[in-house]
């Protein structure tokens, strides 16, 4: 048997191991793992630096970048969506943060959204977005 017959890959935290072979699905380990797929642990930080500008725990410049519709007179009517988002007109510009910050954020269920502190926020983040791509459990 040749070595790269018998190479697995060790994927590990504090406190559990996960064994795998190097053609095995990673997803039974992520969710062994508790961790989140890529594509939901960017939404996660992206929405978490949200959270953070919206609770005014961030510099100045993050916190300019996003307008509560709290905040617009004129936008009374939209209170279901918590923060306006910009207009772009290209797909390069919506990777901006001040456009998908606010989109990703809007799209949040209200009980996420109105977490008191941001461990509470991060914990039901996590639970919400893991939910989405594991399914509920």
């Amino acid at each position: 048997m040749s070595q790269k017959a018998s190479v697995c890959y060790e994927l590990t935290t504090d406190c559990k191991c996960h064994r795998q072979l190097p053609r095995d699905h990673v997803s039974s380990a992520l969710q062994t793992l508790r961790w989140l797929p890529i594509y939901y642990r960017i939404q996660f930080k992206i929405v978490l630096l949200m959270y953070n500008a919206l609770a005014g725990l961030c510099p100045e410049y993050i916190k300019d970048i996003v307008a509560p519709v709290a905040n617009n007179p004129g936008r009374q009517q939209l209170r279901s969506a918590a923060v306006i988002v910009p207009r772009c007109r290209t797909k390069f510009g919506s990777h901006a943060f001040s456009i998908a910050g606010p989109e990703v954020w809007n799209r949040l269920p209200q009980s996420v959204r109105s977490a008191d502190t941001v461990r509470q926020f991060r914990r039901l983040l996590k639970t919400h977005y893991f939910q989405l791509h594991f399914g509920p459990n």
